[in-house]
């Protein structure tokens, strides 16, 4: 896992898909399974977003060609981020790990890479990706949040 989570942070777009893929796979295989559900090093509190439904599949999506797709899935993040009622069972609870380790870095991506920079149609994106980042940063500890803003 240390390996993806270093070609989450430091990849060109099309490694990013890729490493995007196998923790997708990682997170619904090992993540999921009762002996490693609660190893925050294999991501799974992120199994909500797979879905067999490739509209609903979060990872599906930020990889997807089309950049509303990507919007879509970094706006159902945020929204999930956000939502204060989480006296739902099902809610997903997401660890720090995958909040500084995947979460993030996936959306920095989007907002420092140059091929989103420059073309207009994808401002939206890269504003959804700035809104995903405001959301990880307020479920960060301060120690956290500082060591983001630095």
């Amino acid at each position: 896992m240390p390996g993806v989570r270093k070609g989450l942070k430091n990849s060109s777009h099309d490694a990013l898909k890729g490493f995007i893929e196998l923790l997708k796979y990682v997170v619904g295989s090992v993540g999921v399974a009762s002996s490693t559900r609660h190893v925050q090093m294999f991501h799974g509190d992120l199994h909500h977003f797979i879905s067999e439904d490739p509209e609903l599949d979060v990872f599906a999506n930020i990889i997807h060609i089309q950049t509303h797709r990507r919007q879509r899935a970094f706006h159902r993040l945020k929204v999930v981020l956000l939502d204060k009622t989480t006296d739902r069972k099902d809610a997903p609870v997401f660890t720090p790990a995958s909040l500084i380790h995947v979460l993030l870095p996936v959306a920095f991506h989007h907002i420092s890479s140059p091929d989103f920079m420059v073309r207009p149609e994808h401002k939206p994106l890269l504003e959804e990706a700035g809104n995903l980042i405001g959301a990880v940063c307020g479920h960060l500890s301060w120690s956290q949040y500082y060591a983001v803003v630095k």
